[in-house]
């Protein structure tokens, strides 16, 4: 590989990161004031990214020629790659020095630096297969277990910057063992998506390498990789549900039941980036079969109709969580805030059945053309459907028994699309002998 070639295209994408950061941060001002936040400590994270975006901007101006000089060009894209850095690793001291100041300091971050961080990583990655080039190629080429130990040894100096912002906390007087909570579930956090973005590209370099060597994966092992995380998370979610669903039922326990509610409030507002990690993976199901399996190509048209439904509905039940606060000071009347209520759910649910019906024909299309454990889709395909209905029986009967059926229901859905994932990409199939004709997923 060529090392300075890619460091140079690493960091013109960086530049890019910038860019799109700004942008994000204006954003998220704008919003955040006209929301009522009109606290000016609350906007340093973002003004800081303004200033360091207004830095290289002015750089660019100062040092732009209409003749073209490597030299400085590549001084440059240095300084961009440096500036990033100061970004990054600036930003997160900000943040946790504004939650040090103040408890409401550490509500008025977090999610928007997830979602910055969400939004960064899709970028990043476009931008990295558009250029065709890895972002951990120092040891793409290393066995994964070298290639872990090295990406755990650079995370742990991120690690130690992290846990040094406790200082904040003393200097401010803050809450040490709130401020220690928060850095250490930031660590966690990052770790996850540090270690997801490693593994997504030593996957996608294993799968080339497998290629070249006339073998393929009966399936991406990424498509898995992205449902991890949203199966811990259905598995979370539906322990607090059930919870929340048995206080209400049995507890007369006012106080357990909004500290609760809280949480699923909390985990409300993580369900887009969740839904974007489970499109993620289906979007990397239907570009696998795309270029590996053309024997399945027809399904392909279905399966897109799918993810745009999917993705419809994904933002449509984020928003809400919104939609839902805002009512009461939009409308005043009773009558039509529960006729508003059920339209809204309404719409939730036609998105639902549509949803269903499409991955149904592709289950019954899988199980025609004989892919191995196909009927686990169907049954994945089936369990929302009978959910559904539990769910709607325990609410109106208030039986616990039922709201457990549901929330099991709901994870063993998901736990069996993961398994089916997993058995795939673990079969590897020989194309050798068929270069030159159609291969199915298994010969």
């Amino acid at each position: 590989m060529n090392d300075e070639r890619i460091q140079q295209i690493l960091n013109k994408i960086k530049g890019r990161l910038l860019i799109i950061t700004a942008i994000l941060a204006v954003a998220a001002m704008i919003i955040r004031y006209v929301l009522g936040d009109h606290i000016p400590i609350h906007y340093a994270l973002e003004g800081f990214i303004l200033l360091i975006t207004a830095i290289v901007f002015i750089l660019r101006v100062t040092t732009y020629s209409d003749t073209f000089d490597e030299r400085i060009e590549k001084s440059y894209e240095t300084f961009l790659g440096i500036m990033f850095l100061v970004m990054l690793y600036g930003g997160f001291a900000i943040h946790f020095y504004i939650g040090s100041l103040e408890s409401a300091g550490l509500s008025a971050g977090p999610h928007f630096i997830n979602i910055l961080l969400l939004i960064g990583l899709i970028v990043f990655a476009v931008q990295l297969k558009k250029h065709q080039v890895y972002a951990n190629y120092k040891w793409i080429e290393s066995s994964k277990k070298i290639y872990i130990l090295k990406k755990i040894k650079n995370f742990s100096i991120f690690a130690v910057f992290f846990l040094l912002n406790i200082i904040f906390y003393f200097m401010n007087q803050g809450d040490l063992l709130i401020g220690f909570i928060v850095i250490v579930l930031s660590i966690i956090s990052l770790g996850f998506i540090y270690f997801f973005f490693a593994l997504y590209e030593k996957n996608k370099y294993d799968q080339e390498s497998l290629l070249e060597q006339g073998l393929r994966l009966g399936l991406t092992k990424n498509a898995a990789l992205f449902l991890f995380i949203p199966v811990m998370f259905r598995i979370l979610n539906a322990t607090i549900n059930f919870l929340h669903t048995r206080v209400i039922f049995l507890s007369d326990d006012i106080f357990a039941g909004y500290q609760i509610q809280f949480l699923m409030q909390v985990l409300a507002l993580y369900g887009l980036d969740i839904s974007i990690l489970i499109l993620f993976s289906y979007l990397s199901v239907s570009s696998y079969i795309k270029q590996f399996i053309p024997s399945l190509k027809k399904l392909l048209p279905y399966l897109y109709v799918f993810i745009i439904i999917f993705c419809i509905n994904a933002v449509y039940s984020y928003a809400l969580n919104f939609v839902y606060r805002l009512l009461p000071l939009i409308i005043s009347s009773p009558d039509t805030m529960l006729a508003t209520i059920e339209l809204l759910v309404n719409i939730s649910n036609y998105l639902f059945y549509a949803s269903s019906i499409l991955l149904l024909f592709i289950a019954i299309y899988l199980l025609i053309k004989k892919i191995d454990k196909a009927y686990l889709l169907l049954i994945y395909v089936i369990i929302p459907l009978v959910s559904f209905f539990t769910f709607r029986y325990a609410h109106a009967l208030e039986s616990v028994p039922l709201a457990l059926l549901t929330n099991l229901l709901n994870v063993t859905s998901i736990c069996i699309l993961f398994g089916f994932f997993v058995y795939h990409d673990h079969k590897i199939i020989d194309l050798k002998p068929k270069l030159y004709d159609e291969f199915d997923m298994y010969d």
